[in-house]
């Protein structure tokens, strides 16, 4: 009886070779900026823009500091007047670009089954400073054997290519969130608005063991 040979023809080994370089996926992750700060005097009508520098808004009762990528979410409020300042956190309240409203967690809370549940304010003396971290409740979620994860703030666009991870990416360049604060300076509550938005894109490979490495980021700092 002869051997069966087994050869494999050019094509055929491309398509080995196609399917392996395959297993690995490219997702586009993108940097936040903060665009604008809007405080709202409640129950007067009267609203005002505040100055915005960099990551950190300012007018004369409080400097509020952002830092914020899609995954996570750190803010930190001083008080600038003479006053006690409160930040309400029950009221603190996430907005999607389609509108969707979502209350926030904040540092210490890890279930977001704990928003149900009142949290009490944090309280600032003159010159007080609080530094915390918060994020959408709805967005997380328990993940057997990791604990709790975070979803993204912007859905993150997946693709096969980096290149098309990128261009996927960059059709969201724009797209705004919103991030409501309740601010009580001597018991007259104010609300807070800062609007983030999609102000660049990094594509990042996941490999077949869930790994992430950066590949390339627009624009170029």
């Amino acid at each position: 009886m002869r051997a069966t040979r087994f050869t494999f023809k050019p094509a055929a080994l491309v398509v080995l070779i196609f399917a392996f370089a395959c297993t690995n996926t490219y997702l586009s992750v993108y940097r936040m900026k903060l665009v604008r700060v809007d405080r709202n005097e409640r129950g007067t009508g009267r609203s005002e823009v505040l100055s915005v520098e960099g990551d950190t808004a300012t007018d004369g009762l409080i400097d509020v500091k952002w830092l914020v990528s899609n995954r996570d979410m750190s803010v930190s409020v001083t008080n600038k007047t003479d006053q006690v300042v409160k930040v309400i956190w029950d009221e603190a309240t996430f907005v999607r670009s389609d509108g969707t409203s979502m209350r926030m967690v904040h540092r210490g809370v890890q279930s977001p089954a704990d928003v149900e549940f009142s949290h009490l304010p944090s309280v600032l003396p003159r010159g007080g400073r609080i530094d915390d971290s918060v994020y959408p409740a709805d967005l997380i979620f328990h993940a057997k054997n990791i604990g709790w994860v975070r979803s993204p703030l912007v859905t993150e666009e997946s693709s096969k290519t980096p290149a098309e991870a990128m261009r996927l990416g960059n059709m969201r360049r724009g797209e705004s969130i919103q991030v409501f604060l309740l601010i009580e300076v001597n018991g007259k509550p104010f609300e807070y608005v800062s609007v983030f938005a999609v102000d660049g894109v990094t594509v990042w490979e996941k490999d077949a063991d869930g790994g992430d490495e950066p590949l390339s980021i627009q624009p170029k700092a």
